[in-house]
């Protein structure tokens, strides 16, 4: 059934008119930006009107460098060396991220029919609402690992996911997903915005506006010059201040060019990457990897296998004479998709050769959305135990510092602590909680063993002289 358009505020989904109302796409960000929160209405008007979007303006990204600590054992010596892994986040402004968000919304329809239509809404299992927790897809996987005792599992992870999406072929990708030979304006305009985006180094212009990454007091002045605006279905919308006015971040700008230093703004302007943390990006990134995930999901079902992607962690199970010839698949179509393969994350498990007796398995255990299988027990990854440990002392030691030095007013409270380590608030969903939920979703204590000291740790820190 046809609906009738009025810009883009009606689009034909399976048939039927979808309201991005009903989607969740209206959701409001608390991070600063080069702009603020704006009613529900501006957006849309927006969307409404013919040629709003490719008429709009995108605001520079603020781009900053997530970094992650990881340990691991080298393999020459033995001892535990410290890792650090660096992902390039960005966050786009509160209006553009509501444009990001109906776009999303209204492709993620679309993708959940293409899905259902090819049988495959149990492969692509990222970015998706309704398929349960994630202990609860680990589960699946380690079950039918279980239960087929000849079969082998082959983990795989590609390198820099996000930053290798070809741009054309993303393009064509969404055509495709819109049954259209090009985009329209507005959709061409979105496109574009993602492609070939402009940023701004976040930590560098907080160093040019004085603004430190802690700044004593700024959390409490926020909160003072929240204000309510109009527009909200659910009640009044709060929104924090803009990181600077407009008319600041352009003298800003001109000043670095002036002075020779560095472009304050830099553009992307390369024909592969999209930015990673926009509303936008899971979706697009899931769309780029349909043909990927018909063409391994039917290679791994005609031998009787399982096959799972999770973002950019692919997984697939078989009988061990075939995985020559699904691995033959997957580097045929990551080839064709620009894509590669980390070799060094490559993880094939075979729990056959490696079972000693019932209740044994040599070797390391299989590891799958942050779980960990040794073939009996399921646990969470040691790792992500380490990191759980880390963060508790160094929490810890930090409160401890400004009670020893007399201040009255510590700037985090020992109930706080526990409330974030321990399972003392049942209401919290922390690691602890994290750590409850998979015991109870793959019916395995193990989980809630490893961080069961999480109190007494705590405890004996916080005595500790």
């Amino acid at each position: 059934m046809a609906a009738r358009t009025m810009g883009l505020w009606t689009a034909t989904i399976v048939g039927e008119s979808m309201s991005p109302r009903k989607q969740g796409w209206f959701k409001t960000k608390g991070y600063r930006h080069l702009d603020t929160h704006v009613p529900r209405r501006a957006a849309e008007a927006i969307l409404q009107a013919s040629g709003g979007v490719s008429r709009h303006s995108f605001w520079p990204l603020l781009q900053f460098v997530k970094r992650t600590r990881k340990r691991k054992r080298d393999a020459g010596t033995g001892k535990l060396k410290v890792i650090w892994k660096e992902r390039k986040i960005a966050f786009a402004s509160h209006k553009d991220a509501l444009v990001y968000g109906w776009y999303a919304a209204r492709l993620q329809a679309k993708y959940e029919e293409r899905l259902r239509v090819a049988g495959l809404s149990r492969e692509a299992i990222a970015y998706r609402a309704g398929l349960g927790p994630t202990p609860a897809m680990a589960k699946e996987v380690f079950e039918h690992v279980q239960a087929n005792p000849n079969h082998v599992a082959v983990c795989l992870d590609v390198h820099d996911f996000f930053g290798s999406l070809n741009h054309e072929t993303l393009r064509q990708a969404w055509c495709d997903l819109e049954g259209q030979a090009r985009l329209d304006g507005d959709a061409f305009a979105v496109f574009r915005s993602v492609t070939r985006y402009s940023f701004v180094d976040r930590d560098r212009l907080r160093l040019a506006l004085g603004i430190g990454k802690r700044r004593a007091g700024i959390r409490r002045r926020i909160r003072q010059r929240r204000r309510p605006l109009a527009g909200a279905r659910t009640g009044p919308m709060r929104s924090p201040p803009r990181i600077c006015t407009a008319a600041d971040f352009r003298a800003l700008r001109r000043a670095a060019s002036v002075t020779g230093q560095d472009k304050l703004v830099e553009r992307h302007r390369g024909t592969a990457g999209i930015p990673q943390g926009l509303p936008i990006s899971a979706v697009l990134s899931n769309i780029y990897l349909l043909r990927l995930d018909a063409a391994v999901a039917s290679a791994v079902r005609s031998v009787g296998g399982l096959y799972r992607r999770y973002s950019d962690d692919i997984l697939f199970v078989c009988p061990i004479e075939d995985v020559g010839a699904v691995y033959a698949v997957v580097a045929s179509e990551m080839a064709a998709a620009g894509l590669a393969l980390q070799e060094t994350k490559t993880q094939v498990v075979d729990f056959a050769i490696r079972r000693t007796s019932a209740d044994r398995v040599d070797g390391p255990p299989m590891q799958y959305l942050g779980l960990e299988f040794d073939g009996v027990q399921i646990s969470i990854r040691g790792n992500s135990i380490q990191r759980f440990n880390s963060k508790l002392s160094r929490a810890a030691t930090r409160y401890k510092l400004p009670v020893q030095a007399g201040s009255s007013d510590p700037h985090v409270h020992a109930s706080g602590l526990f409330k974030r380590f321990t399972d003392r608030d049942r209401k919290a969903f922390n690691f602890t909680a994290y750590a409850r939920l998979v015991a109870r979703t793959t019916g395995d204590g193990t989980a809630v063993q490893q961080v069961s000291r999480a109190s007494s740790r705590l405890r004996a820190i916080l005595r500790r002289q």
